[in-house]
């Protein structure tokens, strides 16, 4: 046999380097060019036509199996799959995903959504032969034959579409007492207003009468008489912070108030030295539970205190000052002789006056009536409101009766407050909602959606058409009662706002919240206008003083009730005294018997004014400073 040889020639090294340049080159452009076609099939925009529905469709992309007359093109890149699960807000991987599964998890996504566009076009009648383009965020629109920008135009447009109806502010038709409600808000506000102009017009000396008499420079007149009252008011708060920042206010009384933690406390002043028999009427009839008079001591009410605890009971404390017959003659002596002795003449004192059984969970607020000497002299008007974790306000006569009950929040109860008027209530619940009720039927007026966390307080502005809500979404916000329009949201706090109030000149408004901060709006340029780093400890409550809002105070859990200047916001007062948290503070109103708008709300905001011109040595106002701590203490400051 014959055997043959083949020989082979290997390439030399030179022939291998230059055969592997070229093998690369190739993959690099062919793959180049392949990633180049898949995002320009990505970015076409399908066009599904009833007349060639068994048309092909060219490209790399596989079709994902639906009906042939909706097909749609899936990328292959890893890349475009998560650009594309992106525009469909989707998440772009899930754990333990890889490439394959991702790529799987697209093609159901845009099969469910294509066979619904099928099933939509297949009801809206077959025939037209028009077009339809098919968006993968699942909005079908109809148009005509030139495309747009591609898919991503869009999926941006079916973004901003969904934006737009979460923006989106409905209405609910409201009932008839809402109707009346608002006609009586207007009515009342406006009523206020025309005596806040009246007021300070009266103040004015006939500086204002002269200026429109004469004729010549009576717009310069004008502006001299507006500078002056301006002046006037700056330097009459000056005057009041400045004494007030000099007096050295301490609790002249202080009672356990209960077993367990206090949380909750309300206050209503008398005018000082009334003799009036308004003023004397709430003293007698507040008897003491044991029913004992002391003979030698004759009392002169000052207010009344309500206090809330954990136990669920509501204590009526009547505040008395106590003068013995010795100390009224040598009083006598001293007035004779020109002389005044404030810390011999005045001995301040709680007497407790009788205990109710508000509620089996914790008291979580506490509100006077305005209308509380009409409420003397009519047993069947409610004096006081409480609210509880329970998800009730009751409302109690100042005999201790329960005359109506307030249920319609999910779950616990934040606040409540009267409006001015006294005809209403709003209360502010964990269920996100502040509701307003009426006061004499105790039905719903309204339910508003607040916040978007728990609702935690609310209060009203002084001439009633505004109702403030806070809410632990560390937001504030400001309604208008008379067309239910949320007319500002109040943005700086980081954690949720726990107390609101508003002063009596509505210009300011002072907010305190879980980060410490206490912080000043201006209600008229609807801005920020200061923030105050308060206390150490969360901030329970902040109250501006009810007379003329020339201070405000805020109190704390780091056991600290603090007085801040309302005109360049510095510390007037520290004051300390409770073991532990500070739950509540209350700046009493004085009590008047009008409530609502006319001559006896004007003439208690005039005598209280004078009052607090006139007196007050010791401090810079003629009321005083109830606190409820968390040491189960209720200290009265003056």
């Amino acid at each position: 046999m014959e055997t043959t040889e083949r020989t082979t020639t290997r390439p030399n090294d030179g022939e291998v380097k230059e055969r592997n340049v070229v093998r690369e080159l190739n993959l690099f452009v062919g793959g180049k060019k392949r990633r180049e076609e898949a995002k320009e099939e990505a970015k076409e925009v399908i066009v599904v036509n009833n007349n060639n529905a068994n048309d092909d469709v060219g490209g790399d992309a596989l079709s994902l199996g639906v009906p042939s007359s909706l097909s749609v093109l899936l990328p292959t890149s890893d890349r475009e799959v998560k650009e594309r699960l992106r525009s469909l807000d989707e998440p772009i991987c899930l754990f333990g995903e890889g490439k394959a599964e991702r790529r799987e998890r697209l093609k159901k996504i845009l099969s469910s959504s294509t066979t619904t566009a099928a099933a939509a076009a297949a009801g809206g009648g077959g025939g037209g032969g028009g077009e339809r383009r098919i968006n993968l965020a699942g909005h079908g629109e109809e148009g005509d034959d030139e495309d747009e920008d591609g898919s991503n135009g869009g999926e941006a447009n079916g973004n901003q579409q969904r934006r737009k109806k979460r923006k989106e502010t409905f209405y609910t038709e409201g009932s008839a007492l809402l109707t009346r409600a608002r006609m009586r808000t207007v009515k009342f506000s406006l009523q206020c207003a025309k005596e806040r102009v009246l007021t300070d017009s009266s103040n004015n000396d006939g500086g204002l009468i002269d200026a429109r008499s004469e004729e010549e420079g009576k717009e310069k007149k004008k502006e001299n008489e507006k500078e002056r009252r301006v002046a006037l008011f700056l330097n009459r708060r000056r005057k009041e912070c400045a004494d007030l920042k000099k007096s050295r206010l301490a609790p002249v009384s202080s009672v356990v108030g209960d077993s367990r933690p206090l949380s909750a406390v309300a206050s209503i002043l008398f005018e000082r030295h009334d003799r009036s028999h308004r003023g004397l009427m709430l003293a007698s009839s507040i008897k003491n539970e044991s029913n004992s008079v002391e003979e030698d001591f004759r009392t002169e009410s000052l207010g009344v205190i309500l206090s809330g605890s954990w136990t669920g009971a509501v204590k009526v404390w009547n505040v008395r000052n106590s003068v013995s017959r010795e100390k009224e003659e040598e009083k006598e002596e001293r007035r004779e002789g020109m002389m005044r002795d404030r810390s011999n003449e005045e001995n301040i004192g709680c007497i407790l006056a009788h205990t109710i059984k508000a509620s089996e969970e914790r008291i979580t607020g506490l509100a006077f009536s305005p209308l509380i000497m009409a409420t003397i002299e009519n047993e069947d008007l409610p004096a006081f409101a409480s609210a509880s974790m329970d998800g009730t306000c009751n409302l109690f006569s100042f005999s201790g009766r329960n005359r109506a009950s307030l249920v319609g929040h999910v779950g616990r109860l934040a606040k409540v407050k009267y409006h001015p008027s006294g005809t209403s209530i709003a209360t502010a619940g964990y269920d996100k909602t502040i509701r307003l009720w009426d006061a004499n039927t105790s039905q719903e007026i309204f339910c508003q959606e607040a916040h978007s966390r728990p609702s935690y307080d609310c209060t009203f502005n002084d001439d009633g058409s505004l109702l403030f809500s806070t809410g632990l979404d560390a937001y504030a916000r400001m309604w208008d009662l008379r067309s239910g329009r949320c007319l500002w949201t109040m943005k700086g706090h980081s954690k949720g706002v726990t107390s609101i109030s508003v002063d009596v000149t509505n210009s300011l408004c002072v907010t305190g919240g879980e980060d410490n901060l206490v912080k000043v709006w201006d209600l008229r340029k609807q801005v920020n206008a200061y923030t105050i780093p308060a206390h150490s400890g969360l901030v329970s409550s902040v109250s501006f003083e009810p007379r003329r809002g020339c201070w405000f105070s805020s109190s704390s859990f780091d056991g600290t009730v603090k007085l801040w200047s309302a005109l360049d916001f510095s510390l007037l007062s520290r004051l300390e005294g409770h073991e532990g948290k500070v739950m509540d503070c209350s700046l009493g109103r004085v009590a008047s018997g009008g409530g609502g708008g006319g001559e006896n709300r004007k003439s208690s905001s005039n005598s209280s004014s004078s009052s607090s011109d006139d007196g007050g040595e010791r401090s810079g106002f003629g009321g005083f400073i109830a606190s409820a701590g968390y040491d189960r203490t209720l200290k009265i400051w003056k």
